[in-house]
């Protein structure tokens, strides 16, 4: 999808930022979704021999860990990621809304977004 900027208006660069960040938000579920849904979703489906079922455990499970991974993070890791992923605010606006740089909230995020993969991998 080609974004177009309207430089002489702040409204389109801040829609286009936030629908930035919601793909951020999309490709980062995505992403830890991919490397351990397909193996519990098999798991569950072995138990309960129902496909519905199976899904609907695994929505639970998948929600619970990614709960368990946010609450393992460091505060500040943990309100950039909220701030980012879940409010939709640039890393940007979180800078302002912290009152941090924005290389602090790019490396928090960085960092949390990390050990999350770690936490939520298969070997997690």
């Amino acid at each position: 999808m080609i974004h177009t900027k309207t430089w002489d208006s702040r409204v389109s660069v801040s829609e286009e930022m936030r629908e930035d960040a919601a793909e951020d938000r999309r490709r980062f579920l995505a992403g830890v979704y991919r490397e351990s849904g397909a193996q519990l979703y098999r798991y569950a489906l072995m138990i309960l021999a129902h496909r519905g079922d199976a899904e609907d455990v695994l929505q639970q499970v998948f929600a619970a860990a990614l709960e368990q991974a946010l609450k393992a993070l460091p505060p500040e890791q943990r309100e950039v990621v909220h701030l980012h992923v879940y409010e939709g605010m640039t890393f940007q606006e979180v800078a302002h809304a912290t009152a941090e740089s924005i290389n602090t909230v790019s490396a928090r995020y960085r960092y949390a977004v990390d050990k999350m993969r770690r936490l939520l991998g298969p070997t997690g």
